[in-house]
């Protein structure tokens, strides 16, 4: 009887912890997705929508350069990666900021482990894509860009080597 209860027990907490991550993933779905239109500025929005990107585990500051143009985010993490999977996240993460940022033309990556940093810019990510990131793209069409440069490392290697 003890064995029955404890293997129930053990089945409705695994049950529980599957859906609880379940729904922190749609909850930053939900996150980026109403954060479709912002500016730099808009302090609470840019930082909730960095916040549910990429690393954000390890998500340390954020500063926002709205002094003049160009503008742009300044994103700090303090955590220690190698630099592929530095480059990684900022390509993930500077696509989103870029592409419901509207007013955003770089965005800064900082590893206060590591003391490194890389900037990936509107600019870069526009000849990357060949898609300008200033129009109304879905969640899933994002993913989809970065998923295929990611799969081609030597293409990607352009966007490290301007």
């Amino acid at each position: 009887m003890k064995v029955k209860i404890t293997i129930i027990s053990l089945f409705i907490l695994s049950c529980f912890i599957f859906l609880t991550g379940c729904q922190q993933k749609k909850a930053i779905e939900q996150t980026v997705l109403n954060n479709k239109e912002l500016y730099v500025g808009d302090n609470t929005s840019v930082y909730n929508l960095v916040n549910s990107l990429n690393n954000n585990d390890y998500f340390d500051m954020i500063e926002l350069q709205t002094k003049e143009a160009p503008y742009g985010v300044i994103i700090t993490y303090n955590n220690h990666l190698s630099n592929d999977e530095h480059r990684k996240i900022a390509l993930n993460n500077a696509t989103y900021i870029l592409a419901f940022v509207h007013n955003a033309d770089w965005v800064n990556f900082k590893w206060k482990k590591d003391q490194s940093e890389t900037t990936v810019t509107r600019e870069q990510l526009t000849k990357l894509y060949e898609n300008d990131l200033m129009g109304s793209y879905t969640e899933k069409e994002l993913n989809q860009w970065i998923q295929e440069k990611l799969a081609h490392p030597k293409l990607l290697a352009k966007i490290w080597q301007e």
